[in-house]
């Protein structure tokens, strides 16, 4: 199932260049995953023993939300040559999961 997620991601990367994927680095922990579009929907999700999930919808703290997502993936790059390996890494972990 999470091939088929990832096989997704690199549908959407290909289909849209505007779409960006930023891989969470495996050695930080994360207390939360934050999502956000364009489209003002945001969801926050806590990665606690008692998970829960919030999704804002005010416009400005949508607007809020996504212009951080693209500040730090702005510090982690995730156009030209980085997209490059960011698709390769995707890819080579499809792989690994079907050889599993």
């Amino acid at each position: 199932t999470y091939a088929m997620h990832l096989e997704h991601i690199l549908e959407l990367m290909d289909k849209y260049e505007n779409y960006h994927f930023v891989p969470v680095n495996p050695m930080e922990r994360q207390d939360y995953n934050l999502f956000a579009s364009e489209s003002g929907l945001t969801l926050l999700i806590s990665n606690s023993e008692t998970p829960f999930m919030l999704e804002i919808r005010r416009p400005e703290l949508s607007h809020a939300c996504h212009e951080y997502l693209m500040r730090m993936a702005e510090l982690v790059g995730y156009t030209g040559i980085r997209r490059t390996k960011i698709r390769m890494r995707i890819q080579e972990l499809i792989q690994e999961l079907r050889q599993s």
